[in-house]
């Protein structure tokens, strides 16, 4: 017996009830054993996903994002048709639903959305890429180190590449770099091509580890991370004896003091792909932990 209600569009309270329907639908798909994205459906199920998406992404809705996920590739034309919408909130929550979706068409809207006339929105698509990238966003990457107008554009399109780990950027890069006017622009070049080549950008990056400046030293542990080389790793072990109070990163009026040995603690499973066998993040740790996390880089360093 069918018990849905019809098809009638007679005021709000219908339109409502026709959203819940709809929620509910896909809130038992997605509890549905087995269940994924390119699980083939019935025209009537397609139908209620696209309206539901439809109708979540015109209301800001943010359930729009698992809406995307469950409904995989076939949402793209939905979404990419969004991207065009008056509100910059619609476009940005349209972003995050092709981060969801992910694969190669979903990657080419992101960068795209590289070149949105609001700020906000390509400041959203440049977080969104660190985390959801492939090989079909280079050409498109490669463009806009060169010709985004945006300097955070500029810089993080060169940092995505070096993460693609796209060594034909490097030429870009570089001629990009010389005539860059930005200080933290070049520097998020200067980044990309230590991690490309191994040069005097590289260097850069290793010498900032030496610093007096304790908070010279603490940062450049994150850039370290970034190159992603566990060659490197040894470069780690003079930090572990570094105590110096850099960063609170606790919760006021609960302060807790990161020091540059916590922050080298923090990176050893970056570079090393080893966990460590305690807990870690948001922490300061013990003489006998920083030890633990000492012996592990030392190992990892006598194997490369």
């Amino acid at each position: 017996m069918n018990i849905l209600m019809p098809e009638i569009r007679q005021g709000p309270f219908l339109d409502r009830v026709l959203v819940l329907r709809r929620l509910i639908f896909v809130l038992l798909l997605s509890l549905t054993p087995g269940c994924d994205a390119s699980q083939s459906r019935s025209p009537e199920e397609a139908k209620n996903m696209s309206e539901l998406l439809e109708t979540q992404l015109k209301d800001l809705n943010g359930d729009a994002r698992e809406t995307a996920r469950l409904a995989g590739a076939s949402a793209i034309p939905i979404l990419l048709d969004h991207l065009k919408a008056e509100s910059p909130r619609e476009r940005a929550l349209t972003l995050e639903c092709l981060a969801e979706i992910k694969g190669d068409e979903a990657i080419k809207a992101l960068v795209k959305g590289l070149e949105d006339s609001d700020v906000h929105v390509r400041n959203k698509a440049v977080r969104l890429l660190h985390r959801v990238h492939g090989p079909m966003a280079i050409p498109g990457l490669r463009k806009l180190v060169v010709q985004s107008p945006d300097e955070w554009v500029r810089g993080n399109a060169a940092l995505i590449l070096g993460k693609l780990d796209d060594s034909g950027a490097v030429m870009a890069i570089k001629k990009q770099l010389s005539a860059e006017a930005n200080s933290d622009t070049a520097q998020q070049m200067t980044l990309a091509i230590a991690r490309l080549e191994d040069g005097k950008e590289r260097e850069k990056v290793l010498e900032r580890l030496l610093s007096d400046n304790p908070r010279e030293r603490y940062n450049a542990i994150a850039d370290l991370e970034y190159l992603s080389n566990p060659a490197l790793v040894s470069h780690l072990i003079p930090l572990f004896s570094d105590t110096r109070e850099v960063v609170n990163v606790g919760t006021e009026p609960f302060p807790v003091w990161h020091r540059v040995c916590d922050r080298a603690v923090d990176a050893v499973k970056t570079l090393t792909g080893t966990p460590l066998p305690f807990s870690t993040g948001g922490r300061t740790y013990s003489p006998e932990e920083i030890q633990e996390a000492r012996d592990l880089v030392q190992q990892s360093a006598r194997t490369k």
